[in-house]
């Protein structure tokens, strides 16, 4: 492409963003200014496609758009064909563009109960837009917040110890509280994070075991205790153990279970100093 060219289509490109925003709200963020503008103006064309669908869309009921079929109730099928007819039941949502993903430790009878007597009846946007899969969460219907807190804790202390830095501030609440008193944002958290990483070859974790999580939705907070044992290991071999019971702290916004604060043997050394 020429470069008069290549000018007139950025222009054109950035032309078509503002009339989005207008038509249909929200924003554009900068992203890579390496994008082709050509590709650039495809990816804009999509969005375009995609949001006056979306206006348009008609609603309908799950059943009604896979055809109203009849079911079998849960409790009169054989445990032990319960995954056949559950199989059959997700080609006949994936014929239709729609599937629903869900953690594997369900029980399948329940993922059956549930697509037959809930989602069938659950209203969602007809969109006419080729090759898209319209995705159905079944935690966002049930979520389970023991087991949130246990994951988000455990990865993000794993994270953590790894010495990895990226993406970290996803797992974290804008304002991180201490047991000292200390305040501090997730910006300034994790610049302690990479200098205590840098302190040390790595961390060798000899033991993270964990309690049963406690929350409270209304007060959206919850926290799950911890035994720590971990050496913090210099670059000739010599190391420094740390061990003995800790705490995470968590706060649940915008639907996620976000670290609010912390604390565990080895941690005010390098983020509460």
């Amino acid at each position: 492409m020429e470069p008069e060219e290549n000018d007139d289509l950025k222009f054109e490109n950035e032309l078509e963003k503002l009339k989005q925003q207008g038509e249909f709200g929200g924003k554009f963020f900068e992203g890579n200014a390496d994008i082709p503008p050509e590709l650039e103006a495809e990816w804009l064309k999509n969005v375009r496609a995609y949001e006056e669908s979306y206006q348009n869309a008609p609603k309908k009921k799950v059943g009604e758009i896979i055809g109203n079929p009849v079911f079998t109730p849960v409790s009169e099928i054989d445990p032990a064909l319960i995954e056949v007819e559950l199989e059959k039941i997700f080609e006949l949502l994936a014929a239709n563009n729609i599937a629903l993903d869900y953690n594997d430790d369900v029980p399948a009878s329940e993922i059956y109960r549930f697509v037959t007597e809930e989602l069938i009846n659950h209203e969602m946007d007809v969109m006419d837009i080729p090759g898209m899969v319209n995705h159905f969460i079944y935690e966002e219907f049930y979520p389970n917040h023991a087991k949130d807190i246990f994951r988000q804790c455990d990865s993000f202390l794993i994270q953590l110890f790894d010495k990895k830095d990226e993406n970290l501030d996803m797992k974290l609440d804008r304002g991180l509280v201490f047991a000292n008193g200390t305040i501090m944002d997730e910006t300034e958290f994790i610049e302690k994070a990479k200098r205590w990483f840098d302190s040390y070859e790595c961390f060798r974790v000899n033991k993270l075991a964990y309690m049963a999580p406690v929350f409270d939705l209304e007060q959206e907070m919850g926290h799950i205790d911890a035994w720590f044992d971990y050496d913090c290991v210099l670059q000739d071999g010599s190391f420094t153990n740390f061990s003995g019971p800790g705490i995470v702290y968590v706060h649940y916004i915008y639907g996620s279970w976000l670290i609010c604060g912390m604390d565990f043997p080895g941690f005010k050394e390098w983020a509460l100093n």
